[in-house]
């Protein structure tokens, strides 16, 4: 399984990032994703991009976070959906037994089934 967290900012770099996991696995019909969204209307968007991928979509509430998150340097780590893996047991399914977690802005250029 492989897991993404989408937000409509990033969600360009998780279609390259999706795109070349499928185009460098030697199985790629094998490959089920699980994203992770903030806003619940990216799940039509995604299937409208990959309609024949196999994918199930969990809502994350930004809000569960927020307060928890101090100011930093970086602006993007003040951003929510940056904390998602930590809350990853409690999201997901429970016969999810392997995630190979994914930041959206990341090209594979090799088969990742072997991870």
């Amino acid at each position: 399984p492989r897991r993404h967290h989408l937000g409509v900012e990033c969600l360009r770099g998780s279609i390259a990032t999706i795109h070349s996991i499928l185009q460098h696995s030697l199985c790629p019909e094998n490959i089920f994703f699980h994203f992770l969204v903030s806003e619940t209307n990216l799940e039509t968007l995604v299937r409208s991009t990959f309609p024949q991928l196999k994918f199930k979509v969990y809502f994350f509430n930004p809000e569960i976070v927020r307060n928890l998150i101090s100011s930093s340097v970086r602006q993007a780590l003040e951003q929510p959906l940056n904390y998602t893996q930590n809350y990853l047991a409690d999201l997901l399914e429970p016969c999810v037994r392997r995630v190979i977690y994914l930041d959206y802005d990341l090209v594979v250029i090799e088969d990742i089934s072997k991870l």
